[in-house]
């Protein structure tokens, strides 16, 4: 150790070359003249404490050596997983990353040929092969008798890993910002320093025309002096009410309703709010329409002609104002309840079953019967229609119905007359037939047995097979008539029976309804035997016409000879014989 020279870096890191210039230890000497050791005993300490310093800096220390390793510390040896016997010698490239290699080799050169380089970051490579980034110092030494690079190299692998979490989750962070449905920005001074895709989308300006704008100049005037105290109250830590609604003006000028959620953040070291707008126009909008519905939805309910209730955990927990007043009960008087106390005692068993497989799921017919007893103990019937709803978050059952006590009366009348005029037509002694569309879809017994065909093989079958052909057209140009609601008085016709016997009939036509259709009914009367009769009666007429005639002519040729011989009688003078009337 003829020659030794500490040489001080900028990271406070020693270290020591082993081959270094006598004129520093000459100066060294001068500096411990006043120790009791001998030069070269302090000498010797001195060196030991730099060994020290740089054998366990956490740094690597090399020294690089015709482009080869001469010196490595123990931090390097540790890092790159080499012995020392491994490394000393080593060409420095085979520890480089080969796309760094090139860089690294350029800035040997130029350090030693005098000049500075930056410190620079690249990769090395330990004994497996695995990658290290490291972030180096370069200077140029002598060792040896010859020039060399001292080098001071760090490990920055955590650093840069931890530079890539940070730029992943920044990559991120940008992505939800920049993607965000709703508009953020930063406020900072008053005036906007940042702001998404979105805040511009919203507000049809572009980035230049909000960056470095007032944020209250957005703001519909009449929120502004609202808004500016909130954003106030945000910056002095304050915690509002969270979101908070006003209103912006876009480019356009068009109003738009936003939801702001504001917080205070740290922007270049100071106070700043970053704000996050959400459009709620359509919602408001979808708001107003809801409670609009639920307005129409009350005003129904309440001014519904029927009964409505819902029943949740077996009681009934809403009423309308009808529901009551048709069993006769103040709706305190229902209200908490439970709905069998007002259902007859032979349904309240079905009524349990409804109940239980309605919240089931199970389908049900859409109407069903009961029996409910009336305040006042009067029985009447009703119809229900119930469903499953959900009522402040439970399952619970919604039931509409109405008294059909009178409707019952009503369709028991109907069923009495559809009776009694199912058995007049039944019974009647005319035939009576229905065609729409041109063809029978409805004949009763009488008119079976009149034109001798089944029920089966007349109905559906054209009207026009019943008609002789010659009063085909006036058949149907009348019932032409009758269809248009024209007036057609009985008229007589021919028809036909099954096996070809043409018949006589008069027939009486009215328009109805089938089936949404206009259609016809008519009744059928044969009158084959009264045209029999008739003209036996015409015949008989006839001949007492005839025999008439005959009679008067004697009678008037008897007078004429009364008068001749009256008149002869008088001619001789003798008086008459005959009374003759005139």
């Amino acid at each position: 150790m003829d020659n030794l020279q500490p040489t001080t870096y900028n990271r406070s890191c020693l270290v020591i070359s082993y081959k270094l210039s006598v004129v520093r230890i000459g100066g060294i000497f001068k500096a411990m003249k006043m120790g009791h050791n001998t030069p070269h005993e302090k000498l010797k300490e001195l060196e030991e404490r730099y060994r020290y310093l740089v054998e366990n800096s956490p740094d690597v220390i090399g020294i690089i050596l015709d482009n080869k390793i001469a010196f490595f510390n123990e931090a390097g040896l540790r890092i790159l997983g080499y012995t020392r016997d491994e490394i000393i010698g080593k060409e420095v490239s085979e520890i480089i990353h080969p796309e760094d290699r090139e860089v690294v080799l350029k800035d040997i050169e130029i350090v030693l040929s005098g000049g500075s380089v930056h410190p620079r970051e690249y990769r090395l490579l330990n004994k497996k092969g695995d990658i290290i980034y490291v972030e180096a110092t370069r200077k140029k030494i002598e060792y040896e008798g010859k020039p060399a690079v001292q080098c001071i190299v760090r490990d920055i692998s955590e650093r840069k890993k931890r530079e890539k979490e940070i730029k992943e989750l920044e990559d991120r962070y940008r992505s939800l910002i920049e993607d965000s449905p709703d508009a953020i920005g930063v406020i900072y001074n008053g005036r906007i320093v940042f702001c998404n895709n979105r805040t511009i989308e919203l507000l049809g300006y572009t980035y230049d025309e909000i960056n470095g704008k007032g944020a209250i100049e957005f703001i519909s005037p009449e929120d502004r002096e609202r808004a500016s105290k909130n954003l106030m109250s945000v910056l002095s830590g304050s915690t509002l009410p969270a979101p908070r609604e006003y209103k912006l003006v876009k480019k356009n000028g068009e109003c738009i309703d936003i939801e702001l959620t504001s917080s205070r953040i740290v922007y270049r070291g100071k106070p700043a709010i970053q704000g996050v707008m959400r459009d709620v126009s359509e919602r408001k909008k979808r708001d107003v329409k809801i409670r609009e519905m639920e307005e129409r939805y009350r005003t129904l309910v309440e001014g519904s002609p029927d009964g409505i209730t819902v029943i949740c955990d077996g009681k009934i927990v809403f009423a309308n104002k009808r529901g009551p007043e048709m069993l006769g009960y103040t709706t305190d008087e229902l209200i908490d309840k439970s709905p069998l106390e007002y259902i007859h005692p032979e349904d309240r068993e079905k009524i349990i079953n409804t109940m239980r497989a309605i919240l089931s799921g199970e389908f049900l017919p859409p109407l069903r019967e009961y029996k409910v007893i009336k305040k006042d103990g009067e029985i009447v019937e009703v119809e229900a229609t119930s469903s499953k709803i959900i009522y402040e978050g439970k399952p619970a059952i919604q039931s509409i119905f109405r008294n059909i006590s009178e409707r019952k009366i009503k369709d028991k009348k109907i069923r009495e007359m559809e009776e009694r005029y199912r058995s007049l037509v039944e019974n009647s002694p005319d035939a009576i037939g229905a065609v729409c569309d041109g063809r029978i879809f409805f004949i009763n017994d009488k008119g079976l047995e009149m034109f001798g065909y089944t029920r089966d093989e007349i109905i559906g079958m054209d009207v026009a097979k019943t008609v002789f052909h010659e009063d085909s057209e006036r058949v149907l140009n009348d019932i032409g008539i009758t269809l248009s609601g024209g007036y057609v008085p009985p008229r007589e016709y021919r028809l036909l029976k099954k096996n070809g016997e043409v018949f006589d009939v008069e027939i009486t036509r009215s328009r109805i309804e089938y089936e949404g259709k206009p259609a016809i009914q008519s009744t059928i009367r044969d009158i084959s035997e009264r045209k029999k009769r008739d003209n036996e009666m015409r015949e008989y007429i006839r001949e007492l016409e005839i025999l008439n005639k005959v009679a008067i002519d004697r009678e008037l040729r008897m007078i004429e000879l009364k008068k001749e011989v009256n008149k002869l009688l008088t001619e001789i003078g003798r008086e008459k014989r005959y009374k003759i009337t005139e």
